[in-house]
């Protein structure tokens, strides 16, 4: 009897930006360029190229909120007003405010802001700004044990939030 060697998964290949690029509606392709050309340079708290964030982050939230996932650092990060990008980028009320919760204000850590939101009125802007939040924290560098205990508990607000809604059966998860 032959002994058979185990198939092992082939590697996944991270797409390249121009995979990545043409796999995007064009309004999302949009959203990725503007946001590429506003974090040219720019690097993360961390050291990371905030791009490179800002795309895993994009990658990692279903299609419908890609566009403010791509968009939701430009805002904190370069001072533009959501409702500039509304409307550069013909966004619509919803995705206007989700980016209007999810920039940081001055002295706020994650739990300030994920607070905020979950504070905020419960329509579908809270939840757009919610699942962004969510994928940005799931796949975020923790720089020491209190911060990753502040994105354990920011993570735990979120699931808490969207688990009181769901009992209710008013939250429909994107």
């Amino acid at each position: 009897m032959t002994a058979v060697a185990p198939v092992r998964p082939a590697a996944r290949r991270r797409p390249g930006p121009s995979d990545v690029a043409e796999a995007l509606s064009p309004s999302v392709r949009l959203a990725r360029r503007l946001a590429q050309e506003a974090h040219r340079d720019q690097l993360d708290e961390h050291g990371a190229p905030l791009f490179d964030v800002v795309e895993r982050v994009a990658l990692d939230v279903p299609e419908s909120a890609r566009r403010t996932a791509y968009l939701h650092r430009i805002c904190t990060s370069g001072g533009t007003r959501p409702a500039q990008l509304a409307a550069l980028l013909d966004l619509d009320e919803e995705e206007r405010d989700a980016l209007r919760l999810l920039v940081r204000r001055s002295g706020e850590d994650v739990l300030h802001v994920v607070r905020r939101i979950v504070a905020s009125n419960e329509g579908p802007c809270r939840e757009l700004a919610l699942v962004v939040l969510r994928a940005a924290l799931i796949g975020g560098h923790a720089a020491d044990a209190d911060e990753r205990r502040r994105h354990e508990t920011a993570l735990q607000m979120i699931f808490d939030a969207w688990t009181h809604r769901t009992a209710g059966g008013r939250l429909r998860l994107p």
